[in-house]
């Protein structure tokens, strides 16, 4: 078991931990699908650990992963987190806002794919 910290695309001040499959340093910067209260939400996997720093019946597991590889870098990871810290921003918020784009490529693709 692997568990991850991923900053969650809503307005949560802190990275939330989850448990994964076990996993490696190569899915940091994919994004995930994760149980957020009564709903789910999209987030991004900012670190994964085997062990995890609040006790486990606490930790839920994610619904799976939206990517193969990393969407974003390492790099943008530390830029996004600076950000966030710098802007007294959730990091979900940062994070969602340096994908935009991403998901504006991805909504014409399937678009043209339609017609």
């Amino acid at each position: 078991m692997s568990y991850i910290k991923a900053a969650v695309f809503s307005n949560v001040e802190t990275l939330l931990t989850y448990k994964a499959p076990d996993i490696g340093p190569e899915m940091i910067g994919c994004r995930v699908i994760v149980p957020l209260g009564s709903k789910t939400a999209t987030g991004l996997v900012i670190e994964v650990s085997g062990s995890a720093d609040i006790p486990d019946a606490k930790i839920k597991s994610i619904k799976s992963f939206l990517d193969d590889a990393p969407v974003i870098s390492h790099e943008l990871i530390r830029l996004g987190l600076w950000m966030s810290r710098l802007l007294s921003r959730g990091p979900g918020i940062t994070f969602s806002s340096m994908l935009a784009p991403l998901y504006s490529m991805t909504s014409k693709k399937n678009r043209q794919a339609d017609q």
